[in-house]
């Protein structure tokens, strides 16, 4: 059977058998007919409002949870505060951690929509907005790299991933990062296409990427880049030259004006930014990020992927005979020079492996087009079990702790929610009905087949994830927030003090103390010498009582049964001796 041919007048074949790619614009040539076309909007207006019904739940209405969105608001609470915009402060320091575009753009949020809502609901649309935009570049992409079904289909598979349902509705810098990997892939797609408009995408997607997160962008981006004409015949001639070109020129704005006004600004603070929390981070010399073993990204990406990695490798292996075509050469290559990174830098993290999600979604979606009865049927069994067995979990122990009855089923979650006095409220009890009724129902009317199954997968984290932040939301502030604790500290504070010191207080409850109390602390981290403070605030686990030589605790406490956090305020009697907090 002759090969289906692009209609995009691409340098160099992107054409794959037909029977293992669907054509590639179904409403072309003589497509074009009304009934077609009302199918395919209604299609595309189904994405949507399951993007949108997957988006809503928990954008407002919360406060900020620990340990990212808590140093999050807080940084940009000062931007929206302040008129200096080129520092990043938490809690009266410099945040040096990351560039501020992420911030930049909660304080945007935050000014426009506060009058109407929340401070928090309002700076939170910025996740909103970060995710939104890489649900559309997924889309693009899929739509560049196979045909329209698939790139209605990349969206979904994005949301349908298990590690993205918390770590996509979070406010924090990642998810902007996200979304310059999703910008700057699709430019790689459409350079063969469009080389200039390409690499204005790719150098975009790479500087907006950079100011949310770091060097890690231009990195990975930039490798894959120097990479694709070593794997890819298509890009060994002029377009890829031009798209270099492009993507260089728009990503210099990004890459240069903030990190020059940081230098011009303080020497040291650049030298902060960029070899302790860039270099050193990924080398490792600064002892910062998480640090697991080698299979650590192996072992979560099993279940963080789920379920595009098993549907990406059933794609790859269906056109293992086609494997060096862009369609399937470019996200693969993405994925593996990504991965390899991930494994070479000295920080381990899950949240470092979110830009994986990106390649793996859009190849995901294409084997979605194209699996089989019976994996589709597997699929739709795990839908069932996981996400029903989970429904029905969430809704049982909702009545179980509302009732008193069976007892084991709120005992059961009292490690991870301490605080289960939940009340029936209206609103929320109609949208946790309604999101159950819709998955009940899309799963008994749906086929076996990939689209069908996949929605049904989809609607499924919907579920969850509204249930979560419907019936379960106040013992979740409790659990997660710091306005309790934060606001029980503020009442112990004398009425007149210089500063407060911190030991072993982190960048989360700085940050809150910060945003609810507007306190202001200086971490303190040497051991040579005594703060020059009046307050000290510490921080150690549950039961560890210090014996403070020299320092009067006037105030101690936790959030209700934390079992990792315990804060002491402390003042001093006479002459404070530092070094009894060595423990």
């Amino acid at each position: 059977m002759p090969p289906i041919t692009s209609d995009r007048n691409v340098p160099g074949p992107l054409d794959i058998e037909s029977a293992n790619l669907p054509h590639r614009d179904a409403l072309g040539g003589q497509g074009w007919h009304w009934a077609n076309i009302q199918k395919q909007h209604g299609a595309w207006l189904l994405t949507i409002v399951v993007c949108l019904l997957w988006l809503l739940p928990g954008l407002w209405g919360r406060e900020p949870w620990k340990p990212d969105e808590a140093y999050t608001i807080a940084i940009i609470h000062h931007f929206y505060l302040s008129t200096d915009w080129l520092v990043p402060i938490l809690g009266g320091q410099p945040f040096m951690e990351k560039p501020p575009l992420f911030f930049w753009t909660g304080a945007v949020f935050a000014h426009i929509f506060s009058p109407l809502m929340p401070f928090v609901d309002a700076a939170r649309l910025a996740a909103f907005f970060y995710v939104s935009v890489t649900l559309l570049f997924v889309s693009l992409m899929a739509r560049e790299l196979y045909d329209r079904t698939t790139a209605r289909l990349a969206p979904l598979m994005l949301i349908a991933c298990l590690g993205f349902l918390y770590r996509g509705h979070e406010l924090f810098t990642d998810i902007g990062l996200l979304a310059g990997f999703a910008i700057a892939l699709y430019g790689m797609a459409l350079c063969l296409r469009r080389p200039l408009v390409g690499g204005i995408l790719l150098g975009i997607g790479t500087g907006a990427g950079f100011m949310c997160k770091g060097l890690i962008a231009p990195g990975v981006l930039g490798l894959t880049f120097i990479v694709l004409p070593l794997v890819i015949n298509e890009y060994r001639d002029r377009c890829w030259w031009h798209t270099a070109i492009a993507a260089s020129l728009a990503a210099l704005p990004w890459l240069l004006i903030w990190p020059s006004a940081l230098y011009l600004h303080s020497p040291t603070l650049f030298h902060i930014w960029f070899w302790n929390n860039n270099l050193g981070r990924f080398i490792g010399w600064n002892h910062m990020g998480g640090f697991n073993g080698l299979l650590y990204y192996p072992s979560e990406l099993t279940w963080m992927t789920l379920p595009a990695l098993p549907l990406s490798l059933y794609a790859l292996w269906r056109m293992r005979a086609r494997w060096r075509t862009p369609p399937i050469a470019l996200p693969l290559l993405a994925t593996l020079v990504t991965f390899s990174i991930l494994e070479v830098s000295s920080g381990r993290d899950d949240v470092y492996s979110l830009p994986l999600l990106i390649p793996l979604s859009v190849l995901g979606a294409f084997g979605a087009m194209h699996l089989p009865t019976p994996g589709a049927r597997l699929m739709r069994v795990a839908c069932w079990l996981l996400f029903g067995t989970t429904g029905a979990f969430l809704w049982c122990t909702w009545f179980a702790t509302l009732n008193g009855h069976p007892a084991f089923l709120p005992a059961f979650l009292d490690r991870w929610l301490p605080d289960n006095s939940l009340a029936i409220h209206a609103m929320p009890l109609i949208l946790a009905v309604c999101y159950t009724t819709a998955w009940l129902w899309i799963g008994l009317r749906t086929s076996f087949a990939g689209e069908p199954t996949l929605l049904h997968w989809v609607m499924g984290t919907a579920l969850v994830w509204c249930l979560v932040m419907t019936l379960w939301l106040p013992a979740l502030n409790a659990s997660k927030s710091y306005a309790s604790v934060m606001a029980e500290m503020a009442k112990a504070f004398p009425s007149n003090y210089d500063c407060v010191a911190t030991w072993g207080v982190g960048d989360s409850e700085r940050g809150m103390l910060a945003y609810y109390e507007d306190i202001n602390t200086q971490p303190f981290y040497t051991m040579t010498s005594q703060p020059d403070c009046q307050l000290l605030l510490v921080e150690t686990p549950p039961g560890n009582r210090d014996d403070f030589t020299g320092w009067r605790p006037i105030w101690n406490g936790a959030r209700p049964h934390d079992t990792s956090e315990y804060f002491w305020l402390l003042e001093p009697v006479r002459r404070p001796l530092y070094h009894s907090l060595a423990h």
